[in-house]
């Protein structure tokens, strides 16, 4: 099994052709996530997948693509393993993060505010 990349104007069109019918999740702490994330996903740190936690990540599929997002594009590269590891076939790491995602200009939710 591979682990895919993707940039973030790419997802962004990908989850705005497929009415956001995307697994997208983003694997910073939940302080980082708060301050500012993208306007799809939900949030699932790397410290409880390192822990096995897998939250509402338990009932996916294994086979459902799950496209990872983190702040640069490291901490989510590392998810996709633990995820691979856990059985996880079709694992899509965002390239660049949220630093690239907020570099294009795409739509985020600060501190609750879109």
């Amino acid at each position: 099994m591979t682990i895919s990349a993707i940039e973030p104007v790419g997802l962004y069109e990908l989850s705005t052709e497929s009415g956001g019918g995307l697994t997208v999740i983003d694997v910073r702490e939940a302080d980082e996530y708060a301050a500012v994330h993208a306007v799809i996903g939900a949030n699932h740190p790397l410290s409880a997948l390192s822990r096995g936690d897998l939250g509402f990540l338990a009932k996916t599929p294994r086979e459902e693509a799950l496209y990872v997002l983190c702040r640069s594009g490291q901490r989510s590269l590392r998810a996709c393993g633990l995820l691979q590891d856990l059985g996880f076939a079709n694992l899509v790491n965002i390239t660049g993060g949220m630093l690239a995602w907020q570099a294009e200009g795409l739509p985020v939710v600060r501190e609750g505010k879109v």
